[in-house]
């Protein structure tokens, strides 16, 4: 025989799964039969241990449903993570705390775009590959593929972040800069110098940004801004993911 059971992929690769078969005579009813258990853990005779299952439970026990006694196994297998943590989690790991470190590299070296896209091309390459070792189920939805489609997300913005921050070093006219971004390039040249200016020379100080804060000042600010706000969303996924699993 051969039987299925709904599966529950949420956790996986570190899911525990349980089924529970019901055998019963569909011609004799509890007034002709009833069925009796020998034992209360089912026999273990002829199971063949599995390379990617670990059977944590093989109980057994007997109920009446519908005026007939059934005899039923429980069964709860966990699952053998370690090949798909060396396959696919450690790997996601390593492209999404590599990703934001595109904004290290300086802008004169004319490869940030060309590494930004390189790195979201071999992700969604490395995607595409492991999707089908993913249980494909809707209901509910596989959270470790939740993660893998929020980081390539994650991936788009940066690319998208490392264009605009490379139009604003090569701006020229300050005036096509917004003042929002000139104030955060001030703000991001005062914390570096770690300078302390006093209160009569403050107004003067955000009067003259215009003049002082060019686009290479805006985008070595925009650097550190999306290098910590990419890095800060990236473990906060993964610690959520890892949580989510240890429950």
């Amino acid at each position: 025989m051969k039987a299925k059971c709904p599966t529950n992929v949420a956790k996986f690769p570190f899911d525990t799964q349980e089924c529970i078969f019901l055998f019963f005579n569909c011609g004799l009813s509890t007034s002709e039969l009833i069925v009796s258990p020998v034992s209360d853990k089912a026999k273990l005779d002829w199971y063949t241990p599995n390379s990617d299952w670990t059977l944590l439970d093989h109980s057994t026990f007997v109920e009446t449903k519908n005026n007939f006694s059934t005899f039923n196994v429980k069964l709860r297998i966990k699952r053998q993570s370690l090949y798909y943590v060396v396959m696919m989690i450690l790997p996601t790991l390593l492209f999404a705390l590599l990703n934001p470190l595109v904004f290290v590299i300086p802008v004169e070296s004319g490869e940030r775009v060309s590494l930004a896209m390189t790195i979201l091309l071999s992700y969604a390459i490395f995607l595409t590959l492991v999707s089908a070792a993913i249980p494909t189920s809707s209901n509910p939805m596989c959270v470790l593929l939740a993660v893998m489609i929020t980081i390539i997300l994650l991936s788009d913005l940066m690319v998208v972040s490392v264009i605009v921050i490379s139009k604003y070093y090569f701006e020229e006219n300050a005036a096509e800069i917004n003042s929002p971004l000139k104030r955060l390039a001030n703000w991001s040249m005062k914390k570096k110098r770690n300078v302390v200016l006093p209160m009569e020379h403050h107004k003067k100080e955000i009067d003259d940004i215009d003049d002082n804060i060019t686009g290479k000042d805006v985008a070595n600010a925009l650097d550190c801004v999306c290098l910590c706000v990419f890095y800060i969303a990236i473990v906060v996924c993964l610690i959520a993911y890892f949580i989510y699993v240890s429950i």
